[in-house]
């Protein structure tokens, strides 16, 4: 039987076709269980009389409105039907049609920035998009929609479903999204512990707590919301009746979602998230990041930061880094072990060596008001240089402070501000006499 086509003519933007393929290529893998998940699903929401794309890997999903924001603040459509159905008399409207994302990235890549005219054939197997624009014009094919999967939803407050709502929140995107991506860099890629490879949100009702650690290094920030109270819970207590604390919610966001978090949502003003206990949901202005929660109980991140160092120290924080760069050549290449040793004077002495290849640096860092530093003489402490460089850029400002206790407990990294909310942690390594 010869499959009835319909026919539809588009417009499209490409700068913004491109924009929207880039972003939805960053959910999708290279290897997909299902062909159909290399695709990205076009669908027209009549409703709202704009276009949808959606892509993901069956663990993750992105859509985006096909929308871009006017001078004033509006949402115009880049992606647009110009009529409705004019082949077969019957003027079906346009519901949904999938694309190949990598190749139409391809096409789309070097096209001038203009409105081209697209002209879709579509039947239930499937069909072909023509794009004319002022050089020439090219065709690819389409797929049909029905096999494309259905996206998971959250499920809301008062919902029938499974799975119970947790917490549901809006805030300012560059108060969480660049603390997110920072807490990336202490994330493990461990199988054996999947819910080391994920960003804990700790959601408190008056703060949120933002962690993440791989066993090497811990980050920590807290993000005060000075009692205003923007966590808004679901079937969450406020309230643990046993310790009469507050109570929160630990979300585990993977931490394969942060790079596409970060192109999707990183220019929108607020974000909402929304989590029940199998996925979140990130959105804003048209733009919806949907994830499956890693299951399993996050450790107690508080429970490795020691609490009574005695010894605190200054140090100017681009100095250290940039020494840390230098010796770093003349560690060993397996453990990449950095000695900080302090012998009495106002500096630190930062040492690397690898006896192997007959290498050894030591540079002086001078430590920043010393006057009161009760570190006692020859006190040594080791740790991986590649580590303590990492959790260094992740901290701010000219100086940072260091809290010792003795050579075999954790190095606590602050803040040299008055009202800083991050700590930051680097475990140490034995050092041979």
């Amino acid at each position: 039987n010869k499959q009835t086509m319909r026919n539809y003519e588009l417009r499209i933007e490409t700068s913004e076709m491109k924009k929207a393929l880039d972003m939805l290529s960053t959910v999708v893998n290279s290897k997909n269980p299902l062909p159909i998940l290399g695709d990205a699903l076009c669908r027209y929401d009549r409703e709202r009389r704009v276009f949808t794309m959606t892509a993901g890997n069956g663990d993750m999903w992105l859509q985006t409105d096909c929308t871009r924001k006017t001078q004033d603040g509006q949402a115009e459509p880049w992606m647009f039907e110009d009529t409705g159905n004019r082949g077969d008399g019957k003027r079906e409207p346009l519901e949904a049609f999938c694309i190949r994302i990598s190749d139409f990235r391809e096409a789309f890549a070097n096209l001038p920035s203009m409105p081209a005219h697209c002209y879709l054939q579509t039947g239930d197997e499937g069909g072909q998009l023509r794009v004319t624009y002022n050089k020439g014009e090219f065709t690819l094919p389409v797929e049909p929609a029905v096999e494309y999967p259905q996206v998971p939803r959250v499920v809301e407050q008062g919902e029938p479903g499974n799975a119970q709502p947790i917490v549901k929140f809006t805030i300012a995107t560059q108060q969480l999204l660049p603390l997110i991506a920072a807490a990336r860099t202490c994330t493990a890629d461990d199988e054996l512990r999947p819910v080391m490879n994920a960003v804990a949100l700790d959601c408190y009702h008056d703060r949120l707590i933002i962690a993440a650690s791989n066993g090497h290094c811990l980050y920590k920030r807290i993000l005060d919301t000075l009692g205003a109270g923007w966590l808004r819970y679901g079937e969450f207590p406020t309230l643990d009746p046993q310790t009469q604390q507050s109570g929160h919610a630990i979300i585990l966001l993977p931490k394969q979602t942060v790079s596409p978090l970060m192109k999707a949502l990183a220019q929108t003003e607020t974000i909402t998230l929304t989590a029940d206990s199998q996925r979140i949901s990130i959105e804003g202005d048209g733009r919806r990041l949907t994830t499956a929660c890693i299951e399993g109980r996050y450790p107690n991140y508080d429970s490795v930061i020691p609490k009574d160092s005695p010894h605190h120290v200054t140090l100017d924080r681009s100095e250290i880094m940039a020494t840390l760069r230098r010796i770093s050549y003349f560690s060993c290449e397996a453990s990449n072990m950095g000695v900080m040793r302090y012998d009495g004077n106002d500096h630190f002495d930062l040492e690397a060596s690898n006896l192997d290849f007959g290498r050894k640096a030591a540079e002086k860092v001078a430590i920043v008001n010393g006057e009161s530093l009760t570190l006692p003489d020859g006190f040594a402490i080791g740790y991986k240089i590649s580590t303590m460089l990492s959790v260094l850029g992740l901290a701010q400002g000219d100086n940072i402070i260091l809290d010792l206790a003795d050579p075999s407990r954790a190095i606590v990294i602050r803040e040299d501000e008055p009202n800083s909310r991050l700590t930051l942690l680097c475990m140490p390594m034995l050092v041979n006499e």
